[in-house]
C-alpha cells in the first residue's frame, strides 16, 4: 500500500500545480453530486425497508393475534355447543356415587371434548351442591379446601353465563405448570333456571405458547399476552415465569400504552420496537417485543449493497475525472514543455503553475517583439532608401514584377492599383555659387532637396 501511495505522490509531483488544481476540480465536480446522491439513497432506501420491515411486523402480529382470537371464538362456540349434549341433561338430579355407569359415560364425554383443539388442557364440570370437580383423567373429586370452594362457587355468581376466568384450575390436576386461564360456562347451557354448576374449558399452556412464540421466534425478544386487567394470561414461558424485559415492559404498558400502538421501548441498553393489539371479544391484549437490530437486520444487508454500488460508481466518477483532466491538461502541458524547451534562449525560469510560466513567458515574447517592430520601424526610411538605391544600380534586375512588387510592399510601399516615378535629380554648381552658400551648406541643401522633390 505504502508503494503505491509512493508511486503516486511521485507521478503526481512530476506534474504542475495546474494539473493538480485541474484534477482536484474534476473531483469535486464529480464526486460530490455522486456523493450526495449517494447518502440520500442510503438514507432514503435504509429507512423504507426499516418501516416496510417494522410494517410487516406488525401485520404478523395482527395476524397471528387475529388467528388466535378466532380459536378461542371457535372455542366459545365449541363449549356452547357442548353444554347442550344429553350428557348434561340429567346432571342435577343424579346421585353421582351411586350411578357408576352414567358417570363412567361422562368422564369419557369429557375426555373427548378436550382433543378438537390443541388449546384445550382440561375440561372438566363443577357441581355446586355436591362441591365437587368431575374430570376425565381425575374422576370425581370433592373440594375440601374453603377458599377451593369459595373459589368454584363464584364461578356462578359472574353475570354472564360464559366468560372467562383467571386464576382458577382443577386442583387434583396432575400437571404442575397448568395455566390459570379458563373458559366458563355455567350450566344449564339454556339458561332455562338457576346454575347448578358449569362446564369448565382449561387452556393448554404450550398450545397458548406456541401461538404466542411465533411472534418472537428469534428469542431474543418476548411475546405474551395480557387480560383485560393488565393481569398475565401467558409470558411465552415455561411454568408461566417472566423475565425482567416482560416485567419492565407490563409496567410501561399499563401506565402509559393502553390502545393498539407501536412505540420503542429500551430495556439494558437495547432498543426494541414495541407492537401491542387488543381484541374487545376476550378483552386480551396480545404484545411483541422485538430487538429493532433485529428488525433492521434486512436493511442494513441491503445498506451495504448500496453502499458497494455507491463506491463502485464513486470510483468511477474518480477515473473519469482522472481522464477528463489528462485530456483538458494535455495542450497545455505540451505548450508549456516547448516554451520549456527554448528556456535556455530566453530569459525567465520554469514556475510551478504551467499558466503563470505560460503567461510570463508570453509577456517575455511580446515585449522582445514590441522593441524588435520599434526598431523595424525606425530603420525603415533607411531599408527603403537603400533599396531605392539598389534598385537604380540595377541591383535587383533580376526579379520579376510581381517579385519585385512584392519587396516593395514589404518595405511599406502601397502597391494596390497604383504606379510610381523614379526622378533622378543631381544638383549641379553648388561649388560655382561662391558668395551665396557658405562652408558647409551642402549638406543641408542635401536634406532640403527631398522635401523640395516630394512637393513637386
Amino acid at each position: 500500500m505504502k508503494g503505491i501511495l509512493d508511486k503516486l505522490t511521485a507521478i503526481f509531483s512530476e506534474q504542475g500545480s495546474f494539473y493538480r488544481k485541474s484534477l482536484v476540480y474534476a473531483l469535486l465536480i464529480t464526486c460530490i453530486p455522486i456523493a450526495v446522491i449517494s447518502i440520500f439513497l442510503y438514507l432514503y432506501a435504509k429507512q423504507q425497508i426499516e418501516n416496510q420491515v417494522i410494517h410487516a411486523h406488525q401485520l404478523e402480529l395482527e395476524m397471528s393475534s387475529k388467528r388466535l382470537n378466532e380459536q378461542l371464538g371457535q372455542l366459545e362456540l365449541y363449549t356452547h355447543q357442548v353444554s347442550y349434549n344429553s350428557i348434561f341433561a340429567p346432571l342435577e338430579q343424579t346421585v353421582l356415587y351411586e350411578n357408576f355407569q352414567y358417570v363412567n359415560e361422562l368422564m369419557k364425554t369429557l375426555l373427548t371434548l378436550k382433543s378438537p383443539s390443541p388449546l384445550i388442557d382440561d375440561v372438566y364440570v363443577y357441581l355446586a351442591n355436591d362441591s365437587v370437580v368431575i374430570s376425565g383423567m381425575e374422576g370425581i373429586n370433592a373440594l375440601k379446601s374453603t377458599d377451593d370452594r369459595k373459589k368454584f362457587q363464584s364461578l356462578l355468581n359472574q353475570g354472564s353465563n360464559i366468560y372467562w376466568s383467571y386464576g382458577i384450575k382443577n386442583p387434583y390436576t396432575k400437571k404442575i405448570d397448568s395455566l390459570p386461564a379458563a373458559l366458563v360456562l355455567k350450566l344449564p347451557g339454556d339458561y332455562s333456571r338457576a346454575p347448578y354448576g358449569a362446564l369448565i374449558v382449561q387452556l393448554d399452556r404450550d398450545g397458548l405458547n406456541n401461538e404466542i412464540n411465533q411472534l418472537n421466534a428469534q428469542g431474543s425478544g418476548a411475546s405474551f399476552i395480557l387480560n383485560h386487567e393488565g393481569d398475565w394470561v401467558t409470558t411465552g414461558l415455561k411454568a408461566g415465569a417472566s423475565s425482567g424485559l416482560e416485567e419492565e415492559l407490563r409496567t410501561e404498558l399499563l401506565e402509559h400504552h393502553h390502545s393498539d400502538s407501536t412505540f420503542l421501548f429500551k430495556y439494558q441498553g437495547v432498543l426494541y420496537s414495541i407492537s401491542q393489539k387488543q381484541y374487545d371479544r376476550t378483552g386480551w391484549r396480545y404484545v411483541a417485543a422485538t430487538p429493532l437490530t433485529y428488525l433492521t437486520k434486512p436493511a442494513l444487508e441491503s445498506s451495504r449493497v448500496i453502499i458497494m454500488m455507491c463506491l463502485f460508481g464513486l470510483l468511477g466518477a474518480v477515473l473519469l475525472a482522472w481522464i477528463a483532466s489528462k485530456r483538458i491538461y494535455k495542450p497545455i502541458q505540451h505548450l508549456a514543455s516547448l516554451i520549456r524547451g527554448e528556456m535556455s534562449t530566453r530569459p525567465g525560469s520554469y514556475n510551478e503553475d504551467e499558466l503563470r510560466f505560460i503567461e510570463e513567458q508570453w509577456m517575455i515574447v511580446h515585449s522582445e517583439n514590441q522593441q524588435a517592430s520599434k526598431r523595424l520601424k525606425e530603420s525603415l526610411p533607411v531599408l527603403k532608401e537603400s533599396f531605392l538605391i539598389q534598385f537604380l544600380l540595377g541591383h535587383f534586375d533580376f526579379l520579376t514584377d510581381k517579385e519585385l512588387k512584392d519587396k516593395m510592399f514589404a518595405y511599406g510601399w502601397d502597391m494596390e492599383q497604383k504606379g510610381f516615378f523614379v526622378f533622378l535629380i543631381q544638383l549641379l554648381g553648388l561649388r560655382q555659387q561662391e558668395g551665396r552658400f557658405l562652408q558647409g551648406d551642402e549638406q543641408l541643401v542635401t536634406l532640403l532637396l527631398p522635401i523640395l522633390s516630394t512637393n513637386c
